[in-house]
């Protein structure tokens, strides 16, 4: 649950052949929304998806392309840079 929100879906979508990999993706995911909405800010966007994409832990908003391993530090760049703006090419040491 996301304060003053609700619930927020979270999807996944991944090849059968790579499910190992994901069997803790919501889990975790749901985990990370909530602790850094109370942290930081409540999550602003409508869901999130995580996706087995082309680059393993890279993020857009509302999109994660990742696996279990690191689905908490890709949700919490739904906050820095996706809100606050921060220049991940300049400031590298921020990621």
């Amino acid at each position: 649950m996301i304060p003053g929100k609700g619930p927020v879906p979270i999807y996944e979508v991944y090849i059968p052949e790579r499910a190992q990999f994901f069997r803790k993706c919501a889990e975790n995911t749901k985990h990370a929304l909530e602790f850094y909405s109370e942290l930081w800010a409540p999550y602003p966007f409508p869901q999130l998806t995580l996706q087995d994409g082309p680059s393993a832990g890279m993020e857009y908003p509302m999109v994660i392309n990742s696996n279990q391993g690191a689905t908490d530090h890709e949700t919490a760049h739904q906050w820095w840079p996706m809100l606050l703006g921060t220049n991940e090419t300049r400031y590298g040491w921020m990621d």
